[in-house]
């Protein structure tokens, strides 16, 4: 009977870890998709403009920030393979940092003209990668989703608010007439914390509440 307990000890050790692990590494994968999205939304706003065809991504001008942006997620990305030895991340998205970053680089060389075939070939390749369509569809939620009835995992208490932001254990809600309140994410039902998982997956990652 021991021998059994001690089993089960054993497997709890072992499985509760790497539980967290896995929880983890699609936090990282939700993140870094995040923010290769809002990255290619900036870039697609910006290509045809005529001081961009000009100036591209020269050091002091509009764009460099951007470049540099762009090139720090290169960088966290390499320092997580270098440290772990295993990359947390899916091989596709580990490139997807240098492939925005090529992607810009071949916007910059067209000067004014037609997409070259590497474009139309690199960008819905890309778009899929990072779930580029889900967050588009993700920024249009917030207005249709609106006020809605969020209840504690008893039952007991209930309020109308909409959704603002997420934080790693609280949820940001406000009420009618734009006061706002922060509550624990593992104080919500049940109903609650699914829609606030579906809302990370979609791409809809609130910034901290404050």
């Amino acid at each position: 009977m021991k021998t059994v307990f001690a089993i089960l000890c054993t497997m709890l050790l072992i499985t509760g870890p790497v539980n967290a692990q896995s929880q983890t590494k699609s936090d990282e994968c939700d993140c870094l998709k995040h923010d290769l999205c809002v990255k290619l939304e900036q870039l697609l706003s910006f290509k045809d403009k005529p001081d961009f065809s000009i100036n591209g991504f020269e050091t002091g001008g509009p764009y460099h920030k951007w470049l540099l942006e762009v090139q720090s997620l290169c960088d966290a990305r390499s320092r997580d393979k270098r440290s772990s030895g295993n990359h947390p991340l899916p091989a596709s998205l580990q490139t997807a940092p240098d492939d925005l970053e090529l992607l810009a680089r071949e916007y910059q060389n067209k000067s004014g003209k037609s997409d070259t075939k590497h474009i139309r070939t690199m960008l819905p390749k890309l778009k899929k990668t990072i779930g580029y369509v889900d967050y588009l569809n993700a920024k249009q939620k917030p207005d249709k989703m609106t006020m809605r009835t969020w209840s504690d995992s008893s039952g007991t208490f209930s309020v109308s608010a909409r959704f603002v932001s997420m934080a790693s254990d609280t949820v940001k809600l406000e009420k009618a007439g734009g006061v706002a309140i922060q509550v624990p994410i593992n104080k919500l039902s049940e109903k609650d914390q699914t829609y606030l998982t579906e809302l990370r997956k979609n791409g809809l990652l609130g910034r901290a509440a404050k």
